[in-house]
């Protein structure tokens, strides 16, 4: 596949990845976004304060594989570690700021799309000690929202029956 096509299906999965999650969060107010399901888990607050931290580090270390610079992500395990303890910060900031900077890290990444180069697509970090390409980062946020989309609407299905605050 050429450069221009794979950068044209790169900007179409993360258009469609957040469609699919504004889909997925319309007509939520801040009262149903902080329900946690019966079950336990995170509410659709979380999960929506979530997502800019992860954009930002992976479109983070997308700009540093353009700068030449090395990149080793941590493996998912600390990463998780890590976002357990920003969560509180997180969540405590109203929805509508949360999908605020939802749409400031997509524009950021979006414009970083634009200046990717026909051999910057195959540039490598690592990540947990296993490689990954600056294509395959990229893609990956598109992966990670159509997840937490689905998640999402679990979330507010399991809640249509009771959740807890």
């Amino acid at each position: 596949m050429r450069h221009e096509e794979r950068i044209k299906k790169i900007g179409e999965e993360l258009r469609a990845s957040r469609e699919e999650l504004l889909a997925a969060v319309g007509g939520i107010g801040e009262e149903e976004a902080v329900r946690r399901p019966p079950g336990g888990g995170w509410s659709v607050k979380e999960v929506l304060a979530h997502l800019p931290a992860a954009e930002r580090q992976w479109g983070g270390s997308a700009v540093r594989l353009l700068r030449g610079e090395e990149v080793n992500l941590p493996s998912e395990e600390e990463i998780l570690a890590l976002r357990d303890r920003q969560m509180p910060g997180w969540t405590s900031r109203p929805l509508e700021e949360i999908l605020a900077d939802m749409e400031l890290w997509r524009s950021r990444t979006m414009e970083l799309l634009g200046r990717i180069g026909p051999l910057d697509l195959e540039l490598t970090g690592t990540l947990g000690g296993q490689p990954f390409t600056l294509e395959q980062a990229l893609l990956a946020i598109a992966l990670h929202e159509r997840e937490h989309a689905r998640q999402v609407m679990e979330i507010r299905a399991s809640l249509a029956g009771g959740g807890v605050p």
